[in-house]
């Protein structure tokens, strides 16, 4: 490549004259590297830097697609904060809360799941009270059974091709649940509960 740069630009000797003499002295047949059609130094950048832009390019729209996808997904979250924050009642929010997280996000399967033990009064108060009057969506869980989905580091866990369904979700047997997340909900530092939101597509939810 060096050799062949070279032959094509002469002007680097300007400054070697005698090396330049000496190279055109060799005979063509002595030459250890034969001419071959190929590009020279200066047409491969102008490739190079043709084929970059157009790879920016590329990774530009993507990136716009990306950041208005967000915007869309922050709309969406505000909306639902929203509705969250000024709602205050609870049968009325929880239905609202699942409504809006099917519609906007088209996820089928939304369980709001709290903590059922001795040490979450206020949970432990709010099924007494609900035990006649069920709310859609709305499940009482064990405390051990909640804490054992996300261990100690309290993340959010994303579950894929659920070939045997969710435990979560299944409070709703007509969807065929095959992916889900469980987002912790957590108060004052504690676990009190979960989100689950389950997906008909196997990948929908999935780790990474």
């Amino acid at each position: 490549q060096i050799a062949l740069y070279l032959n094509d630009h002469p002007e680097f000797f300007n400054q070697y004259p005698e090396l330049l003499a000496r190279i055109q002295s060799i005979a063509l047949e002595d030459m250890p590297l034969k001419p071959v059609k190929t590009l020279n130094i200066a047409d491969r950048i102008l490739k190079r830097a043709q084929a970059d832009t157009a790879n920016m390019k590329n990774q530009l729209v993507s990136f716009m697609e990306i950041s208005q996808a967000n915007e869309k997904i922050q709309e969406n979250l505000f909306a639902i904060d929203r509705i969250i924050m000024y709602n205050l009642n609870f049968s009325q929010m929880i239905g609202q809360l699942r409504e809006e997280i099917i519609k906007r996000f088209k996820i089928p399967g939304v369980q709001i799941i709290l903590m059922d033990g001795d040490e979450h009064l206020m949970e432990r108060c709010l099924k007494e009270r609900l035990d006649k009057n069920s709310i859609e969506g709305l499940q009482f869980i064990d405390t051990d059974t909640v804490s054992s989905w996300f261990g100690d580091d309290l993340k959010p866990v994303l579950r894929a091709e659920m070939e045997a369904g969710s435990e979560t979700c299944g409070a709703t047997p007509e969807l065929n649940i095959q992916s889900e997340a469980l987002i912790p909900i957590i108060l004052h530092g504690n676990l009190v509960g979960a989100i689950a939101l389950g997906s008909e597509d196997p990948r929908h939810f999935h780790q990474g």
